[in-house]
């Protein structure tokens, strides 16, 4: 069984998961992948712009940009929704989904 981590654009993270007899890593081409990052396809960031969803979920609070998908954070003491990537401590850039905050004026 093969399995790997990593981040999506619409779902925030998922997993990969390979299920096949006789599977054995390949060190050499993990740590290639690894490096090389994302594959990147021809139009794939211009197809990203113009994806519509079912959902209006309006404008990110934090950054002013539509949220098109993926995983979204709702706090009124912010006034709303934001992207979860967005939700970050002003002062250090921590952040802060899944943690204890504070707001302050």
């Amino acid at each position: 069984v093969g399995v790997a981590y990593g981040r999506h654009a619409t779902f925030g993270r998922m997993a990969a998961i390979e299920l096949a007899r006789g599977w054995k890593p390949d060190e050499v081409g993990i740590r290639s992948r690894l490096a090389s990052g994302p594959v990147r396809v021809k139009g794939q960031e211009e197809a990203k712009k113009s994806t519509k969803t079912q959902w209006k979920l309006g404008a990110c609070r934090l950054c002013g940009e539509e949220i098109k998908g993926g995983v979204v954070m709702e706090v009124d003491k912010l006034g709303g929704k934001m992207h979860r990537d967005c939700f970050k401590c002003s002062t250090c850039s921590k952040q802060l989904s899944g943690v204890p905050f504070m707001v302050h004026d």
